[in-house]
């Protein structure tokens, strides 16, 4: 059916099925918060779910024998704990802030990205970067008001905190040698099921029967966008793939007002909107200077 495709056609739509599959995913992980379940208890059965499945899909992605990967055992330990703490945060925020609230702050992980790049990496950032970089902030400033009075600074830092820890797990993906896509995604999330689970069972509660396909949807959901990402990445170039994440904010104002009834203010839209243009200016100055 796809034959007819080229490797970036193809890489195009595996980004897109995955970023939609994570905005159904992150759905029904504030869904489920909303009836009572621990933010552990969440992601201790979604990241339980979400490894099953990647091990029923490893063939696709490196296979069984790919997850011996001992050569780059701390590169894996340093992402098992950014990821615990990016999840964490992460649903804590769905769990309390509105999908776009949420969605917009992590839309600034390329800018955040590229500054964290220049300490880490000694990378420069010329005038292109510098003009993106600013309109994202200044974006993200425009959608929080924090000079407005209704402004909530625990709720501006959390989301932005949990950016700052998502673009450190990225970058930290820069020093693997030689692994798998299945090692890649693996072995952060069943780590990250591994530290919250104890703490999930101290404050377990009975998962309702009529609540289970929500925690299934949201596990199954997240295998479903780690694989479709990584084999994105994997067969074309990450700079025709990147400007596909956007595509969230499309599902978290839908998400968000038939389902929570939350309506993104014109201010949140305006500021997300800045956001995503730089964002995707970014990415066309990445791609016509690599």
């Amino acid at each position: 059916m796809f034959n007819h495709l080229t490797n970036t056609q193809k890489g195009m739509l595996l980004a897109f099925g995955g970023y939609t599959a994570f905005a159904f995913s992150d759905a029904s992980v504030k869904y489920v918060s909303t009836l009572g379940y621990s933010i552990y208890q969440i992601i201790s059965v979604n990241t339980a779910l979400a490894c099953l499945l990647m091990l029923v899909f490893s063939p696709l992605i490196g296979g069984i024998k790919s997850l011996k990967d001992g050569k780059n055992a701390k590169v894996h330990a340093a992402r098992i704990v950014l990821n615990t703490s990016v999840n964490l945060l992460v649903v804590y925020c769905f769990s309390i802030m509105p999908l776009a609230s949420v969605y917009t702050a992590i839309f600034t992980l390329p800018f955040i990205a590229a500054l964290i790049s220049i300490p880490l990496f000694g990378e420069k950032i010329g005038i292109h970067r510098r003009i993106s970089i600013v309109l994202g902030f200044a974006g993200i400033l425009i959608a929080f008001q924090p000079w407005g009075v209704n402004f909530n600074l625990f709720e501006f830092l959390l989301p932005v905190g949990a950016t700052v820890l998502i673009a450190m797990m990225f970058l930290a993906a820069r020093f693997y040698k030689d692994t798998s896509p299945l090692a890649i995604g693996f072995y952060p999330v069943l780590g990250c099921c591994l530290l919250v689970t104890p703490l999930a069972i101290a404050d377990f509660q009975s998962i309702i029967l009529e609540h289970f396909p929500f925690f299934l949807i949201s596990g199954v959901f997240m295998s479903l966008g780690i694989i479709g990402v990584s084999l994105a990445f994997k067969s074309t170039d990450s700079a025709a793939i990147t400007p596909l994440l956007y595509s969230e904010m499309i599902w978290a104002i839908l998400f968000g007002v038939l389902v929570f009834g939350d309506y993104p203010d014109s201010w949140m839209l305006i500021g997300a909107g800045i956001i995503i243009l730089s964002g995707l200016y970014l990415v066309h100055r990445e791609r016509s200077n690599p």
